[in-house]
């Protein structure tokens, strides 16, 4: 998870390899009154 910004107001951005719709449908659309994000970022590697 990271903090972000959507439309120029705070945000919850969630990083995922993939996102699929199952994905979005199970993350809630707002966390302590900010929107969440879904981010597909690829895989991760160390460097």
């Amino acid at each position: 998870m990271a903090e972000g910004e959507s439309g120029g107001e705070p945000c919850v951005v969630v990083l995922v390899e993939i996102a699929t719709e199952e994905l979005g449908r199970a993350l809630p659309t707002d966390l302590g009154g900010h929107p969440v994000e879904i981010r597909e970022t690829g895989t991760f590697e160390a460097l």
